[in-house]
């Protein structure tokens, strides 16, 4: 049990002006660990060059001389990483590091905790793996690569949390000997504000599925567009599908839907990237949150659709096994033909849609960030206690 205020510092390369399940997971833990009396500064790259004016005071970036683009994401190359590093621990004196990428400013974090012999923590959040197309080199020497690296991280840091069982189990396989911890991300405070909101309207004839998410080729984001096709030959029920989020598959799922499939506007829209405010209340104007993906390790926007009362129905996938309980939160379904089933079946039968809602709201306390920043402050009490018995050991030697 942790019995002080903690300096914290959290290094990771990816941070606004990206958005996805790891700047979200972020932003919630260093939210709730400052609400509770802690110190938190997140140490980031400087993608856009702009000095990222609109950043909070506890956000610093590494200065990156050469950024560009790759489909169309902002790259940032740094310079002298472990210097700029080395100055900024100087001057915040952290009683722990907590890295969320195994390498780049990951690695950095790990030789600068090494030689001021404090800490450091990795959050195990991507099997990078699977993510290895957006790396412009052959894919056999990219994931050959990944694996080394991975493997070579968990080994030398102080410890390693996976934020799903699915996670855990791979880094089991890949790191037999390192003890890691299974915790999940917490969802922001936002999204429980929302949970007395009814979001279904039930005299209306139209049913609205909601997916929030990058549109990204690795999240199967097609299927749920013929799931539209699928369930607009249904004649009582108007079913729509809303596509949040931003990504370079976005015009090519609109041409898919809109030329090839040939839905209209009304059935299928695009609104791209929200604010957290605006998407906690987004969620509340939905009735069924869908998801496709069949790559993700968590189902942090599951749980966010969930504390704001949306049954979810998704295709099988390792993220997804933690969270949806089939038939009480939701359906975790194996085909498109099961995903349409269970959507009609929740759009005809009110009972079943209310019980799955009410359901729903329950899971997503488990993610409350009180709860888990608190699971987060124990490990981190663990980590430095043993660090600190390793150094006395070596000092007696």
């Amino acid at each position: 049990m942790v019995k002080k205020p903690l300096n914290i510092l959290f290094v990771t390369n990816n941070y606004t002006p990206y958005s996805g399940g790891v700047v979200s997971s972020i932003n919630a833990i260093a939210q709730e660990l400052m609400l509770q009396g802690h110190r938190v500064t997140i140490i980031t790259l400087d993608f856009l060059g702009d000095g990222h004016g609109d950043d909070p005071s506890y956000v610093r970036r590494i200065m990156c001389p050469i950024k560009f683009r790759y489909k169309k994401n902002c790259m940032a190359i740094p310079w002298r990483m472990d210097e700029q590093l080395m100055a900024h621990v100087t001057d915040m004196q952290p009683d722990i590091i907590h890295a969320h990428h195994p390498w780049l400013l990951g690695g950095t974090a790990l030789r600068v905790a090494r030689t001021v012999q404090i800490p450091i923590v990795f959050t195990y959040h991507t099997l990078y793996e699977h993510y290895a197309h957006y790396v412009p080199l052959p894919q056999c020497i990219t994931r050959i690569a990944i694996r080394w690296l991975v493997k070579y991280y968990c080994k030398s840091v102080d410890g390693v949390i996976a934020p799903s069982i699915a996670v855990r189990a791979y880094l089991d396989l890949l790191v037999p000997r390192v003890s890691v911890t299974t915790l999940p991300s917490p969802v922001a405070h936002d999204f429980f504000t929302n949970r007395s909101v009814g979001a279904i309207q039930k005299s209306k004839q139209v049913f609205r599925l909601l997916y929030v998410g990058r549109l990204v080729q690795e999240k199967n984001l097609q299927v749920l567009i013929d799931l539209i096709a699928m369930l607009s030959r249904t004649k009582s029920i108007t079913f729509t599908l809303t596509l949040v989020g931003y990504g370079e598959y976005r015009e090519q799922l609109e041409d898919y839907a809109y030329h090839i499939v040939g839905l209209s506007h009304d059935e299928v829209m695009f609104l791209g990237k929200q604010e957290r405010q605006s998407l906690a209340m987004l969620y509340t104007h939905y009735d069924v949150f869908v998801f496709s993906s069949q790559s993700d390790t968590q189902g942090l926007v599951l749980a966010e659709a969930m504390a704001c009362g949306l049954p979810v129905v998704a295709l099988d996938g390792p993220g997804q096994r933690d969270i949806i309980e089939h038939g009480k939160n939701g359906f975790l379904v194996h085909s498109l033909a099961d995903m349409s089933k269970m959507i009609q079946d929740l759009a005809n039968n009110h009972n079943l849609y209310f019980c799955l809602s009410d359901y729903a709201r329950r899971t997503a306390t488990r993610y409350e960030p009180c709860h888990i920043t608190q699971a987060l402050l124990d490990e981190y009490d663990n980590f430095m206690t043993a660090r600190a018995h390793s150094r006395k050991s070596n000092s007696l030697l």
